[in-house]
């Protein structure tokens, strides 16, 4: 590979990953434009995206232990990355649907797909169109990873009622880690539990966000970086923290957990800080270490984790 081909691609993972945190996509604009740009995103957004829905639907699992996932809806699947996530934690699954409106897309998850040793990748039905245009199928999984916030609010209000229309027993949904996207979801939020959704995760509760204007819930998943990751996103580290936001809505009620922590916990030699969300709203935590139950739950305490102290 050449100097001048790396710069290239270089670029065109910055364009990406500009692209997925952007607001302003032009209508019917193709996310991806040329070769090197398909090869940026498999190097570097498609592990990301994996990341961040493998660790979504992580607490799907451990919320509701006893779900039996054996089909499958992916929408706006890209190339598959939510999808391979989907396979690797639910062995019941057996039938993916997947709709994604970039043919070159399609094409690169299915080559990848090809390589992979997931049964229900190999058997996968990949439709070439719009969700807007999408006739959907019933699945007792459904995915939209990276996706609603490529349409304008109308479009993926719109959207997500179908969505959960096509939803036998979860969705789930995870979008970039950024204000406006969390903005996003949280609209969406609302359209879903006033559809009749059980919100799941990560809310503590169905009522109203209790963070303030300024802030957001969001998340961080760390990715480990392939020598062609840190070489086209320029990174001298053998990882990256991918900052997303996701929301678990289930058909039926399932037990929520009793609080959120919603940053890092910043732990002291005698003491640790939590902020948590809880149903009673938002709660800096402070648990020393004469308490040796909490204490101990504390130290492996991670953000984003449930908290029920």
């Amino acid at each position: 590979m050449s100097q001048a081909s790396n710069a290239e691609l270089a670029a065109a993972a910055q364009r990406i990953s500009t692209s997925y945190r952007s607001t302003e996509r032009l209508a019917g604009e193709t996310f991806l434009r040329n070769a090197h740009e398909r090869l940026a995103y498999a190097a570097t957004r498609l592990p990301a995206t994996y990341a961040a829905t493998y660790a979504t639907l992580s607490h799907l699992q451990a919320l509701w232990p006893q779900l039996s996932v054996s089909s499958l809806l992916d929408l706006g699947s890209g190339s598959g990355a939510a999808s391979w996530a989907a396979c690797t934690q639910f062995e019941s699954l057996h039938t993916a649907t997947l709709f994604e409106r970039d043919p070159d897309l399609v094409a690169l998850g299915q080559q990848l797909a090809r390589a992979a040793a997931l049964a229900p990748m190999d058997k996968a039905q990949w439709n070439t169109c719009s969700l807007q245009q999408a006739v959907l199928p019933q699945a007792d999984l459904v995915i939209a990873s990276y996706v609603l916030n490529e349409l304008t609010e109308k479009e993926s209000t719109s959207t997500a009622r179908t969505m959960w229309h096509a939803t036998k027993s979860a969705l789930v949904i995870v979008e970039p880690g950024t204000t406006a996207c969390f903005n996003h979801l949280n609209h969406i939020r609302s359209v879903l539990i006033d559809e009749g959704a059980h919100l799941l995760a990560p809310c503590p509760h169905a009522t109203s966000c209790p963070l303030s204007d300024n802030d957001w819930c969001h998340f961080a998943q760390r990715v480990p970086r392939s020598t062609n990751h840190r070489l086209f996103k320029r990174g001298d580290l053998g990882y990256e923290d991918e900052k997303f936001c996701y929301m678990i809505f289930t058909t039926q009620p399932v037990q929520r957990v009793k609080g959120r922590i919603l940053r890092h916990p910043q732990r002291r030699s005698g003491h640790a800080h939590l902020r948590v969300c809880q149903e009673a709203g938002i709660r800096d935590i402070v648990i020393s270490r004469r308490d040796k139950g909490a204490w101990k739950n504390v130290r492996k305490a991670r953000w984003g984790d449930a908290w029920d102290e």
